[in-house]
């Protein structure tokens, strides 16, 4: 969360022509209900279930730049689905997430209080999972034209693979 998955993500795809996927906004469409509901009325495990069925979904389709949730990552079966695309982790400090996100307050796994400490243990617990994609980008400054110009030298090599 905040670190710019849904700004570079678009970004990304209109500069490839690609559509832009957005994994959530998909699931609250699919489901009937905002995020923060569903973890609220079905649990954490429900919601993951979904999200995996939709990720194995997008990624036997056509060419798209998927926006995946931060938790995606914490089954085994979703690592082997990113890494059949290429996977791209956006890093960001806790300390810009908290700051780019200290409006909103629909997120299900970050309470109105004491949100520093939830997003560092949530990044450090994840972090191992995380590092396992094979590019890493900081967002920090989240010039949008400075991310991108990476990414695009990466699919370039990529693509002559």
């Amino acid at each position: 969360m905040g670190t710019g998955k849904s700004t570079i993500g678009l970004a990304l795809a209109q500069k490839l022509n690609r559509p832009f996927i957005d994994m959530d906004a998909v699931l609250e469409k699919k489901l009937k209900s905002k995020i923060a509901t569903i973890f609220k009325k079905k649990g954490e495990a429900f919601f993951r279930d979904e999200e995996t069925k939709l990720l194995l979904n997008l990624v036997n389709n056509a060419p798209a730049v998927i926006s995946t949730g931060g938790g995606i990552v914490l089954r085994a079966q979703n690592r082997a689905l990113l890494k059949r695309g290429l996977w791209i982790n956006l890093n960001t400090s806790s300390a810009i997430i908290e700051k780019r996100i200290e409006q909103e307050h629909t997120r299900p796994l970050l309470p109105k209080t004491k949100r520093r400490q939830v997003i560092e243990t949530l990044l450090n617990s994840r972090r191992p999972f995380y590092a396992l994609a094979p590019f890493q980008i900081n967002t920090d400054s989240l010039a949008v034209d400075a991310i991108i110009h990476p990414i695009l030298r990466v699919l370039k090599c990529h693509k002559s693979k």
